[in-house]
């Protein structure tokens, strides 16, 4: 009998609360998406606004728990060691984020990729959110 492989997430996001308090955004962190790393994360920009669009609702009705690491994983999905969690994020599209409210209230989410290391290391403690 074979040993179900561990699910990889959907997402990872780690949500810096203080960079959304010191700059008056909706959301900021650091999104982890289950693509393949490619220097054209443009191309990719429908995949990760679905799961932008859920963490702002999140955000708003104040459900996204401040200053965690989040995991986009199946219900049912088995606990994945870290190890292979770090060799996923570390192949997988990783991209700042930062959501903001223009002057004329429309909603505009920024995201780029890290231009240091230093900026999306990634507290990889349990995810919290399905």
């Amino acid at each position: 009998m074979t040993k179900p492989r561990p699910e990889t997430p959907k997402f990872f996001f780690e949500r810096k609360r203080d960079i959304e308090i010191a700059h008056h955004w909706i959301l900021a962190g650091v999104l982890t998406v289950d693509i393949p790393k490619t220097p054209d994360v443009q191309r990719h920009r429908p995949a990760i606004d679905r799961i932008l669009a859920r963490l702002i609702m999140a955000s708003q009705k104040g459900t996204l728990p401040a200053d965690e690491t989040l995991g986009g994983w199946p219900a049912d999905a088995t606990p994945m060691d870290e190890n292979v969690l770090k060799a996923w994020i570390e192949n997988s599209i990783t991209v700042l984020v930062r959501v903001r409210i223009r002057d004329d209230g429309h909603l505009i989410a920024e995201i780029r990729p890290p231009v240091a290391e230093d900026e999306c290391t990634l507290n990889l403690g349990r995810p919290t959110l399905h």
